[in-house]
């Protein structure tokens, strides 16, 4: 008898926290065990061109390339590829992949059906949340969510069948402490500065403008005088936020890394990571800098406050430079910081992500 295969629909494979969630969670699967990730839009020339490590996932990939707006055709297409890879399991992430793969999945022979809501901020679109809520309603998914946040918004909108919440995970193996000179020389950053990290697509939402703002109010005082920022990212905003770091005289103090493959390295090589964004799910970046032993100061939006080590980070709010600046100073001078390694240890792994889907599959 034919293995059935998991697929995990989304909409897009562009460099990002989800997508690289749901990698880790297709190379998680046990050995011999078949898996399928199905993205709606793009292509597979394009994909790889911007976000190499994709090829080395190459035959798991499948691109849909679907075109803006609604695609009625798109549920049968999708049920098509099920039954051509043998997938009994589906697991969609957002309400495209939600929608189109959910009616697929009443074509089929599903053994199993999971739906993730990776944030809540959509929801406050009253469309949005009334065309989740049907969704949610018809297709009955096992509902999870990935913060505590994004169930009780859930909730409020009336999904209240909520199969678990899973906090994302990250490899702990993956992304540890290691030498900070050596990711500085690798990524070409000055050495013997405090150096502020911020990763994120370099697009409105993520608000690296108040990075650069805050970098700006931070090294007036004289003993931040050469805190330096390097953001790490493209994205259509770079032009634009270079203009702003040159004309707020910092030039030489802020370094535009482009998009950086070993994030890792990137952690290691700063001494602060800002997440400063206008919305956030449940960050990936702030559980991956924590395990390299990394602080963290970040938005206090989404799930952020969930994943900020509680003891170590600071969070503040994102329209407010002046406390981005106070949170950056504080964390930079307290050079007898406590780890934040621990708190992800035991609340932020990949082991017990995966460990925790598997029993959501399996119920």
């Amino acid at each position: 008898m034919t293995e059935l295969a998991l697929a995990q629909v989304v909409q897009h494979m562009r460099p990002g926290g989800i997508e690289r969630l749901v990698l880790d969670l297709a190379a998680a699967l046990p050995a011999g065990k078949q898996s399928v990730i199905i993205s709606l839009e793009g292509n597979r020339r394009e994909a790889f061109q911007e976000w190499p490590i994709l090829r080395s996932c190459s035959q798991q990939l499948i691109f849909l390339d679907k075109s803006p707006g609604r695609d009625v055709a798109l549920p049968f297409r999708l049920a098509r590829v099920f039954r051509q890879r043998s997938v009994g399991y589906i697991h969609t992430h957002h309400i495209g992949p939600l929608l189109y793969a959910g009616l697929a999945s009443r074509l089929v022979n599903v053994k199993a059906f999971v739906h993730t809501e990776h944030d809540a901020w959509h929801l406050d679109d009253r469309r949005e949340a009334a065309l989740t809520r049907r969704a949610v309603r018809l297709l009955k998914p096992r509902l999870v969510a990935d913060a505590a946040c994004v169930a009780d918004a859930l909730r409020q909108h009336g999904m209240r069948k909520i199969e678990a919440v899973i906090m994302n995970g990250v490899d702990t193996t993956k992304f540890a402490p290691s030498c900070s000179t050596a990711a500085r020389n690798k990524l070409k950053l000055p050495a013997n500065v405090p150096i502020i990290g911020v990763a994120g697509r370099l697009e409105q939402v993520k608000n690296q403008a108040a990075a650069i703002a805050a970098l700006a109010q931070i090294i007036q005082c004289s003993r931040f005088s050469n805190v330096a920022l390097a953001l790490a990212g493209s994205g259509r905003l770079r032009k634009d936020l270079e203009r702003q770091a040159m004309q707020a005289g910092l030039d030489g103090k802020v370094h535009f890394l482009g998009h950086v493959e070993d994030m890792a390295c990137f952690y290691n090589a700063v001494d602060l990571f800002c997440l400063p964004s206008f919305k956030e799910g449940l960050p990936l970046s702030l559980l991956e800098a924590q395990s390299c032993g990394i602080p963290v100061c970040a938005s206090d939006v989404g799930g952020s406050r969930e994943a900020t080590c509680p003891e170590t980070g600071m969070l503040f709010e994102p329209t407010n430079i002046a406390s981005i600046a106070v949170a950056c100073r504080r964390l930079l001078q307290d050079a007898h910081r406590r780890d934040p390694r621990p708190f992800v240890l035991r609340t932020g792994t990949k082991s017990r992500m995966v460990e925790a889907y598997r029993d959501v599959f399996a119920a």
